[in-house]
Formats: structure tokens, C-alpha cells, sequence
């Protein structure tokens, strides 16, 4: 591992710790298991069901928006297929995200890790933005 890379890991899991998302699931899952692989399956559960919970969040979304602008179809379907929109840019920006964190790591051991660490940061952080701005919250 170079010192660059060491350096740029360093700041990297120090933003994670400021976001304190995945860095806890790591955290979470590492002290359940010292095993590799069941904690990378430990890791792929937590991944799993932020994205369902982001998915519900979309969903309250919509139906936020239905509900706001009933008497407006025309801005009802403009919101939606922004919301649409937004929520396709941010998925596709989540995979070339994380997939750069991934390789981040040049193969290392814990590439896994990064990668699920960074799916379960970005899916808060867009649920979070949901809930907070679009009335998605529970």
C-alpha cells in the first residue's frame, strides 16, 4: 500500500467517521465476526435493507408530491418525473461512486468493505434528503 493511498484512506474513513454512517456498520459487523466473509455477508444485509428503506422513502415521496398537488396535474407530473429523474441520476452516481471507493482500496482486502460502506453513506444520505425535503420521513 503506498503512503498516497494510506493518506487518502486515512481522510476517506475520517469523512466517513464525520458522516458516522458506515463506518459503524463496518464497526457493527467486525464485532460480530473476525471472519472475512461473514462479515462482508454482515455488510451486504446492512447494504440491503438501506436500500429497501430508500426505496420506501422514494415511494413516500410520490406520494407526497400526489398529495401536494392534486388540484395541479400538470405540476403533480412534472414533480414526479423530476423526482424520477433525480432518484436514476443518484443511482447511477451511488454505483460509479462506490465502485471508485472499490478500487480505491487496488484490490486490498477490505475493497468490499469500502464499497458497502459507501452504498450504506450514500443511501442515507438520499433518504435523508427524502424525508427532508420531499415529506418522505415516516
Amino acid at each position: 500500500m503506498t503512503k498516497q493511498f494510506k493518506y487518502f484512506l486515512m481522510i476517506t474513513l475520517s469523512g466517513f467517521s464525520i458522516l458516522g454512517f458506515s463506518e459503524n456498520a463496518i464497526n457493527q459487523c467486525w464485532a460480530e465476526s473476525t471472519d472475512h466473509p461473514e462479515v462482508y455477508t454482515c455488510l451486504a444485509k446492512k447494504v440491503a435493507l438501506q436500500q429497501q428503506i430508500l426505496t420506501n422513502a422514494y415511494k413516500k415521496a410520490q406520494v407526497s408530491i400526489e398529495n401536494f398537488a392534486p388540484a395541479n396535474p400538470p405540476l403533480a407530473k412534472r414533480l414526479l418525473t423530476e423526482l424520477a429523474t433525480t432518484q436514476q441520476n443518484f443511482e447511477n452516481y451511488q454505483k460509479t461512486q462506490c465502485q471508485y471507493v472499490m478500487n480505491l482500496a487496488d484490490g486490498g482486502s477490505g475493497a468490499g468493505d469500502m464499497k458497502a460502506g459507501c452504498m450504506i453513506d450514500l443511501a442515507k444520505s438520499q433518504t435523508l434528503l427524502l424525508e427532508n425535503y420531499m415529506g418522505a420521513s415516516s
